[in-house]
């Protein structure tokens, strides 16, 4: 990717670390697809299957002995492995494929991480309902579930629904970022379109050693139009606008704000960076 190709920096005078949001220009307002959600729902599917090893051979939702032998089995647990590794990679393309769709991290984070949730809560329910199912006696009991010298059901009907508690909060969650990092799209859209651009100069630049995957995290102050304003910056190590370079700053009657690259060809960035380099470990 050449340097006027790079997403960094990211400028926001909004939102700060994870929750700033970008739109390449040219690029539509994010959306799920079909294939970001097929590649969601297989991933989910992936971790419900990983965990069914758990479920039945630690956790007691076997529906039948059988079941419990051939899950508690070691080719059952090398298969769960190698579920659990194909997963991984899947949650890694969904996090890369949500960032450039949507252009902010948090939203990329949750939605990779929801079918690992998912998938447990899936498995956890499914194993659930076939084992009281199959065998209804004995039924549900709490005291049983603290007071049993194995491991009986109970324990995993409650890790069932602890898991599926805390996917319906992941979902919701999920849903918010989502709608937060499209608004902050459409927010960047309509004041391209029809903002007003100014040339803003950067005046100063304020870094506390912090960073977020990585990459620096600063603030940098701009003026504009007999104003400024303070912006937050998440970018690469090589790429900080140094003070004295120019950003595009467009604003709009309703008092929105949005500052990026003035020409990203142009750009000037900070040529001693190390001091921006993540430490190590």
């Amino acid at each position: 990717m050449g340097e006027d190709e790079r997403e960094t920096p990211i400028l926001s005078a909004m939102d700060r670390g994870s929750r700033m949001t970008c739109l390449r220009v040219g690029q539509q307002v994010g959306t799920v697809s079909a294939g970001l959600l097929a590649a969601v729902l297989a991933c989910l599917l992936l971790w419900a299957a990983d965990s069914s090893v758990a479920y039945v051979a630690v956790l007691a939702l076997a529906p039948s002995p059988s079941v419990r032998h051939a899950l508690g089995s070691p080719e059952a647990l090398v298969a769960a492995l190698a579920l659990g590794l194909l997963a991984v990679f899947v949650m890694v393309a969904v996090f890369g494929e949500a960032a450039r769709v949507f252009g902010q991290t948090k939203v990329a984070s949750r939605l990779a991480w929801f079918p690992l949730i998912g998938g447990l809560a899936v498995s956890g329910i499914a194993w659930t309902v076939a084992s009281y199912a199959r065998t209804p006696s004995p039924a549900f009991d709490l005291d049983r579930a603290a007071t049993a010298p194995d491991v009986p059901r109970e324990v995993g009907a409650i890790a069932a629904a602890l898991a599926t508690t805390w996917a319906l909060l992941a979902l919701g969650l999920l849903l918010r970022a989502v709608r937060h990092a499209r608004a902050r799209q459409r927010t960047i859209e309509r004041l391209r379109r029809t903002g007003v651009r100014h040339r803003g100069l950067v005046t100063d630049a304020d870094f506390r050693n912090l960073w977020v995957w990585d990459q620096p995290v600063l603030r940098l102050r701009v003026a504009y139009a007999d104003r400024d304003v303070w912006v937050h910056v998440r970018t690469d190590p090589d790429r900080v606008p140094i003070v004295g370079s120019t950003l595009g700053v467009i604003t709009d009657d309703a008092g929105a704000i949005h500052v990026e690259l003035d020409d990203p060809a142009a750009a000037r960035f900070e040529e001693d960076y190390g001091r921006y380099v993540a430490p190590e470990g």
